[in-house]
């Protein structure tokens, strides 16, 4: 009887060994099929994806100059009651873009973006502004007075016309938690709280490229920086103001 036990017994175990070892092949089968399938797709997705261009944005002084030229520290209010400062945008590919002057407001001045064209150097008229970058002479036109595209106000401004200078504020952004330097908006100065300003053209906040040059794929706008002043509020003293000017798609 006992060996009749023994002899029963020793099957059923090379059953389940059996069986343990069809479900390890049937799972390795399972994963290799999954594995492949995964494979195939992979590699049918890097052949069909369209890798795109990536967007170059870039803003210079004058005609493609480094933006390192830009020097808006030379200004005598003494001589007249404006200076202007040519720029350009230009990058590829774009259909818009948005552009941005911000600025803090210790100086009475106003700050005017128009757009600009580039003319023969040898115009002179009226009109004509010159801008000497890099040993280079080069001549602009801005191409519609009654037109600025960013009408910057100077605090003395938004106080004579009765409005929140906060409206064109953002202490969050300049500030606020998350920030370069979060400080809370009581610690503040008043004139160290950047005014913000967004370039508009025909009721819409963003700028169409204008001159587009089809072969290169590419485009390069001008734009005039009118810095302007009245006598009487803005003198030749120590006082500084931070200007940026931002492009960003």
């Amino acid at each position: 009887m006992e060996m009749k036990q023994i002899i029963n017994e020793k099957p059923k175990k090379q059953r389940i060994y059996l069986m343990l070892s069809g479900a390890v092949l049937l799972a390795s089968f399972i994963l290799l099929v999954v594995t492949y399938a995964w494979f195939i797709k992979e590699r049918e997705m890097s052949t069909a994806a369209w890798v795109k261009t990536p967007i170059i944005l870039d803003i210079g002084a004058g005609n493609r100059h480094a933006i390192k030229y830009l020097d808006m520290g030379n200004i005598d209010v003494s001589s007249g009651n404006c200076k202007d400062y040519v720029i350009c945008v230009y990058g590829k590919p774009v259909d818009n873009y948005s552009l941005q002057l911000a600025y803090t407001t210790n100086i009475a001045f106003h700050y005017d973006v128009y757009r600009a064209e580039k003319v023969a150097n040898e115009t002179d008229t009226a009109d004509t502004i010159t801008a000497k970058l890099e040993g280079e002479v080069e001549k602009y036109r801005i191409t519609d007075l009654s037109k600025p595209v960013i009408s910057g106000l100077s605090m003395k401004e938004v106080k004579d016309k009765n409005l929140s200078p906060a409206q064109f504020q953002s202490h969050k952004l300049s500030y606020g938690k998350g920030s370069a330097n979060p400080v809370a908006k009581e610690k503040v100065q008043g004139f160290n709280e950047p005014f913000y300003f967004l370039a508009q053209q025909d009721g819409i906040s963003v700028m169409r490229p204008v001159n587009i040059n089809p072969q290169e794929g590419s485009f390069l706008d001008y734009y005039v920086i009118r810095v302007s002043w009245n006598a009487e509020d803005v003198k030749n003293d120590k006082e500084t103001d931070i200007v940026c000017i931002s492009a960003s798609r």
